[in-house]
C-alpha cells in the first residue's frame, strides 16, 4: 500500500510540476503489476489504483520499469532519511550531498552488488 502511494503521489507531482515524460521506477513488482493488471472492483486497493491509472492516462507519457532493490539505492536513501523526519512532504531544490554520489552512480549505470 505504501508503495502504491508512493508511486500516485510521485505521479501527481511530476504532473504538476509539468513534467510530461516519466519513466518511473519502482522495486515493488506487486505495485506494478496490480497497477498494470485489470483489478477488480472489491480489490482492497481498487479506488488508489484506479487513480492511479488515471492519472497515467492523461496527455503525458509514463513508462512504469520494475528494478531491483539494489537497483534503486536513491529511494532507499529517501526513505531512511524521512524516516527520521516529520515533515509530511519534502521537497529540495539542491541535491543533499549525502544523495549526490547514488544519483550520479544511477545516471551513470553503475551497478550495485546484491546483499
Amino acid at each position: 500500500m505504501a508503495e502504491l502511494y508512493a508511486i500516485f503521489h510521485g505521479l501527481r507531482i511530476a504532473y504538476d510540476a509539468g513534467h510530461r515524460n516519466i519513466i518511473l521506477e519502482s522495486d515493488s513488482r506487486m505495485a506494478l503489476d496490480l497497477i498494470m493488471s485489470d483489478v477488480q472492483a472489491h480489490h482492497p486497493h481498487a479506488p488508489l489504483i484506479s487513480q492511479i491509472v488515471q492519472l497515467q492516462h492523461r496527455d503525458w507519457i509514463v513508462n512504469f520499469h520494475h528494478t531491483l532493490r539494489q537497483g534503486n539505492e536513491c529511494a532507499d536513501w529517501l526513505v531512511k532519511h524521512d524516516a527520521s523526519s516529520s515533515d509530511a512532504l519534502k521537497s529540495w531544490i539542491v541535491c543533499s550531498p549525502q544523495l549526490h554520489h547514488s544519483l550520479l552512480d544511477d545516471a551513470l549505470g553503475v551497478a550495485r552488488l546484491r546483499s
